[in-house]
């Protein structure tokens, strides 16, 4: 059908939104809203009706609503601010006030005739179709003989790094012939930048004590780049650092423990970046006047919950637009426009399953590496072409100038090791491959242990018997992501957050199943009972811990103020939690509600390092993992380590071994590359 009013043509049939002839580009759902809308003129339409009609049972936060519902607006209304068409009703929701005009589309002709877009007569249209078919026909032909279809192909691959250890992010100079790049002694050492300039040794850039994150130019004798203070706290600041004096600047706060991406415009002296002006809320990208201070926010936070949003960028060749990549809540990476002159986004249905990197070759191209290697996009037909299928490769960087192209490649191996709490000098080997295992969960009752590992070329999770082979359990190709899992407390299951969502594996059936939560958002999972899981969702945007009885699926909510990771036997009353934005171990009493601090200096970003077993919780600090006792309230070293970042952990049923994250090997240099068009 066909939707008329105000000189709007809503198309269902086609999906498009149009006026006078010109489409309008508007977000799917957006759409949805509008057609939802039409369909139910001059009558109220609640929350709760939107939700169904339009999110489909879903469950969004208001703020959702209310950001499609501000979108729509500034598409139709000549005053947004003072809307007419899509009015608000107070407590209810909102009216359409005004109705359509509907037809099908066989009817289109016609009224497009009553609006004076066609004057011609049936016969005479048919003629004149006729006519400008053929000569389609013929343009198509003589433009098939007399051009070659282009070909982007990347040729003359070379090594441009020759540091030992790990070489990551290169970013290339304006004019092609130099890049930075980030670089790591050791998998315990800071990332420091150095510089390469074309012909000559790498020199460093950054010999203190912080740990950088990424590093751009500004000019050949000025780079800006962001840090750490360190890898615990992650205080994110962003400075300039001149490259003959290296001496650093503070220019600007960036968001705590958050990744931040930088993109330069040296004409208008303008940084963007990615923030977030609390770690509860969405990214969000930013604009930085270097000469007067003042920030601007340009893309309205991501709807979807925290620690999601924009957060990779990319500013084209003329400056005059961002690409960006949106994370979102079901883990993949949404692309979109912005216009830096109209402030308007364009949504590209283009999507990876991994946080990837972008950078643009020209007006029309971006490159975006992935889990299956660097794909060249055509923004303007929507198509994407492999450029290079290589896995191995990291960040990608494009220089439009000189179409010169520079990535980092290289390997990560991380094997399981097990250390004996009774005899100090007890280490051994539980894994020993080229490839990813970690995350170690011990049974409760025996010492089988199950381990996320990459051996097979996917993501899956292992299952080691104290007797016996290992084996996968075969979670395949759609396991995009594994947070976290938990073995049932009689050992003959497996509870996990994948993708998002609650599975579970019975080693009985050696099959998995998910479970059906109502929740959009799942992270932390834990088997409370043989019967019940216990789980952290984002529902409305806010973590909070959840318990589901599996038998009936009845769930409830069991936290008010907030949670991230979460352990405990609710039938005890008493469960124990971390939070997303607050230091420390808690514990909650589930039918009084009463919650305490128990350990203090748990740090934040050690959500997944902690385990009760027992009357103890075992936790992770900066270079140890601690043990303390609940009834004594007794705290003692477990095993002291020497890495930059605690490993991940579990400690057997019997307190006698300790399985973490032991062996890692990481090597990794700098490739450069040109882009044939």
């Amino acid at each position: 059908m066909v939707y008329i009013f105000e000189g709007f043509v809503v198309d269902d049939t086609r999906f498009t939104l149009t006026r006078q002839g010109e489409v309008i580009t508007i977000e799917p759902k957006v759409f949805e809203l509008l057609l939802c809308f039409c369909q139910n003129p001059n009558v109220p339409i609640s929350r709760d009706e939107l939700i169904d009609k339009v999110w489909h049972q879903r469950i969004v936060s208001n703020a959702a609503i209310n950001r499609a519902v501000s979108e729509l607006r500034k598409n139709i209304e000549v005053d947004p601010s003072q809307p007419q068409l899509v009015k608000t009703v107070s407590k209810v929701g909102y009216i359409f006030n005004i109705t359509p005009k509907v037809m099908d589309n066989f009817k289109k002709d016609q009224y497009e005739q009553e609006n004076g877009k066609t004057t011609n007569k049936k016969r005479s249209y048919k003629v004149y179709l006729i006519a400008l078919f053929f000569l389609l026909c013929i343009g198509i032909i003589y433009q098939a003989l007399t051009q070659k279809k282009q070909v982007i192909s990347l040729i003359d691959e070379r090594p441009a790094s020759a540091l030992k250890g790990t070489a990551f992010k290169a970013k290339l100079s304006k004019n092609g012939q130099d890049f930075l790049f980030l670089h790591k002694d050791s998998p315990a050492s800071d990332a420091k930048i150095w510089l390469q300039p074309k012909g000559q040794p790498a020199q460093l850039l950054t010999a203190d004590n912080f740990y950088y994150i990424s590093a751009i130019f500004a000019s050949n004798e000025l780079i800006y780049a962001v840090r750490f203070n360190n890898l615990q706290q992650r205080e994110c600041e962003i400075v300039s650092i001149e490259v003959t004096t290296q001496i650093s600047k503070h220019i600007n706060d960036c968001a705590h423990r958050a990744i931040t991406h930088l993109a330069y415009d040296d004409e208008q002296r303008i940084l963007y970046f990615n923030s977030r002006s609390d770690i509860n809320k969405p990214f969000s990208i930013f604009a930085y006047y270097l000469d007067t201070g003042q920030s601007q926010q340009l893309t309205l936070p991501y709807a979807g919950g925290n620690v999601r949003g924009d957060y990779m960028l990319a500013l084209a060749p003329k400056k005059k637009q961002l690409a960006i990549f949106e994370y979102q809540k079901n883990s993949t990476t949404l692309l979109k426009i912005l216009d830096l002159v109209s402030k308007k986004v364009s949504y590209h249905h283009y999507q990876i399953t991994m946080p990837g990197s972008l950078s643009w070759l020209d007006e029309t191209h971006l490159l975006i590496s992935e889990s299956n290697g660097v794909v060249v996009y055509n923004i303007e037909s929507q198509k994407a072409s492999v450029l290079n299928n290589d896995e191995s490769i990291g960040y990608i960087s494009a220089n439009p100038s000189t179409l010169e192209f520079i990535y980092d490649k290289g390997y990560q191996a991380v094997n399981l090791v097990k250390y004996s709490t009774q005899n100090n000098n007890d280490i051994q080997a539980v894994t020993s491959s080229n490839y990813l295992n970690y995350k170690p969960q011990l049974a409760n009752r025996s010492n089988k242990i199950a381990y996320i590992s990459t051996n097979s070329g996917e993501l899956d999770i292992i299952i080691k018997p104290v007797n016996g082979n290992s084996y996968r359990t075969n979670l395949g190709s759609f396991a995009k992501s594994i947070a976290n899992f938990h073995w049932s407390t009689n050992d003959e299951s497996l509870i996990a957050s994948v993708n998002n969502k609650l599975y579970i594996f019975s080693e009985q059936d050696k099959k998995w199943q998910q479970l059906e939560t109502g929740q959009h958002y799942i992270h932390y999972a834990h088997f409370s009972t043989d019967d019940t899981v216990i789980f952290s969702s984002d529902f409305d945007g806010d973590w909070q811990i959840w318990s589901m009885h599996i038998s009936s699926g009845i769930i409830k909510r069991l936290s008010q103020h907030g949670g991230y990771s979460v352990q405990g036997d609710i039938n005890e009353e008493v469960i124990y939690l971390t939070k997303f934005n607050h230091q420390g171990i808690f514990r909650l009493n589930t039918q009084t509600g009463q919650e305490e601090l128990v350990i203090a200096d748990f740090p934040i970003t050690a959500w997944a390092k902690w385990q009760k077993s027992g009357d103890n919780i075992y936790y992770s600090t900066e270079n140890k993992i601690m043990k303390y006792q609940l009834a004594s309230d007794n705290d003692s070293t477990l095993f002291i380590h020497d890495k930059k970042q605690s490993p991940r952990f579990s400690v057997s049923y019997d307190s006698q071994a300790l399985i973490f994250e032991g062996d890692e090997q990481s090597q990794s240099n700098i490739w450069q590359g040109l882009i044939q068009k």
